[in-house]
Formats: structure tokens, sequence, C-alpha cells
């Protein structure tokens, strides 16, 4: 977030988390959406899940396929140029990313009548504008890498035993066919394109905002 204001994308941005127990939302109205389409209808693949899915709220839901799309790992991308430990930050609700005198800060507190943190002054009595979670912006040609995926976890040995196996029987022949050949092409899964998107259109979006900045 701080790195969208410091580039001038957003002049200022406010995260606000709710508080435990009262995440009464929009978001939850459509996962109850979803909930009870899937009591009416079977979901036996991932195919038959996304086609649930999207028929199951009005607009359609934009489906993402994750094994279509990949993800660019912005957590590794950002970490050399953060200045290190950061305190008093990690129970908060609310958080507020603004600019003053060209430089990118982050603000927090807990309950939106809380005042803004830090509210301490330095040296010259000026309040602390907040806390900078970058000590440096990246360059333009600096392009996150993607995310790994990994199927370590999967187990593919017992899901390609169990699902024809054990399974099977309570799925139609189609749905079985269709484990089968995902699995079989499980080690798929963990590849990413060799090729990151440092040139064309992306490229020369990114280079015009480092240019306003």
């Amino acid at each position: 977030m701080q790195l969208l204001v410091q580039l001038n994308i957003f002049e200022e941005v406010y995260v606000s988390f709710l508080p435990v127990g009262h995440t009464h939302e929009n978001v939850d109205q459509m996962f109850s959406k979803i909930s009870s389409r899937l009591q009416i209808s079977n979901a036996y693949t991932m195919d038959d899940l996304e086609t649930t899915v999207i028929a199951s709220y009005t607009p359609p839901i934009k489906w993402r396929n994750i094994t279509e799309k990949h993800l660019f790992n912005i957590k590794e991308w950002l970490i050399p140029h953060m200045p290190g430990k950061m305190q008093g930050h990690s129970k908060q609700h609310n958080f507020r990313f603004h600019k003053v005198n060209g430089t990118a800060y982050m603000q927090y507190r807990q309950w939106c009548t809380d005042p803004w943190e830090p509210s301490q002054r330095d040296e010259n009595g000026e309040q602390v504008p907040g806390i900078r979670c970058l000590k440096s912006i990246q360059s333009a040609n600096d392009v996150p890498m993607y995310v790994i995926p990994s199927t370590e976890k999967m187990d593919l040995p017992n899901l390609k035993r169990d699902v024809p196996g054990g399974f099977g029987v309570r799925l139609p022949s189609s749905a079985v066919s269709w484990w089968e050949k995902f699995l079989g092409n499980a080690k798929d899964l963990d590849c990413v394109p060799g090729n990151l998107p440092r040139h064309g259109s992306c490229m020369k979006y990114r280079k015009k905002l480092w240019q306003r900045e």
C-alpha cells in the first residue's frame, strides 16, 4: 500500500479490519449464496465447482483459475526494500498510508475513535508522520518473480489410489476420469512461465508510474 502511495497511484489509502465476530459484510452474503447453491448442486470436480460458484450469485462471480494464472511473489520482492523490524502495528484494525513532503508513511490505530499512531514527536518537536515500511523503492526494471507452487503436501500416490478406488464408487465415471487426468498432470502445477513480463504494455505502464514519482 505504501508503494502505491509513493508512486502516486493513490493519494491516500485506508485499510480497515473488522472486529472478530462482527464481520457482517457483503462478502458474507456472497459466500452464503455459494453454500446454498452447493446444497442443491453436486460439485464433483474443480470445473463443477467453478460452474456452481459462478451461477450462485447475481451478477455472476468472476472466477480466477489458479492453475492457469500465476501469482507474483510480492513478499519476496519487497523484503530487500523493507527497513527491518517494525513494532506496534500487528494488533491494530485501521491503517492509513499517506504522503508527507514526498515520502509515504503508514499510520495505525486500534479503533476508529483512537488517534493515529505513532503519536510521538521527533527531535525538532514535529509530529512523526508515521512508519516508513519501505527504505527504498524498486527500479522500473525490477519485476517480482512468480510464486513457485508446491505439490509436496498433496500426497499424490494416495490420491491416485483412492480417487478411482475408495471415492470412485461415489463419483460419476466422468468425475473419476477428470480427477485421474488432473492427478496425472499434477506435477505440471509446479511449473511457472520461464519469461517474466519485463517488456510490452506492462513494462511501459510501470515506467510511466516511476516517471510520475
